[in-house]
């Protein structure tokens, strides 16, 4: 999901706005993740990012499931998923270099607008 809505339980002043109790706020979680202010080079897909590697990511720029009490429940599903995924691909596919910048494209979901599969290679069993 691109966003996340939450709605005002009392009258906040953040950033110098002002927002009543009842007011709907949209939260981007694409812009909060490719934001300038927390990313050096925002808009480039970079596995290898300082910020992971020297943890001086500021906790608040990241949050692909959310926090709290509205946390997606389907966490633990997704990172288990995730493993096996990562795991059945480095079992059986044999992967080319890739020395083009890897773009990104959004929408309802983020993701790569280079064509992968020119780069995949599916072992022979």
């Amino acid at each position: 999901m691109p966003f996340v809505t939450r709605i005002c339980t009392q009258d906040t002043h953040f950033n110098g706005a002002i927002y009543k109790a009842g007011d709907t706020i949209i939260l981007s979680l694409i812009g909060l993740h490719s934001h300038p202010a927390y990313w050096s080079n925002a808009q480039d897909f970079d596995p290898q990012r300082s910020e992971f590697r020297e943890k001086s990511l500021d906790k608040r720029a990241y949050i692909p499931f959310l926090s709290g009490s509205r946390s997606c429940v389907g966490m633990r599903l997704a990172y288990q998923e995730l493993f096996i995924a990562l795991k059945i691909m480095l079992e059986c596919i044999e992967f080319s270099d890739f020395n083009e910048p890897l773009k990104m494209s959004y929408g309802l979901t983020s993701k790569p607008s280079n064509h992968l599969e020119d780069y995949l290679t599916l072992r022979q069993a």
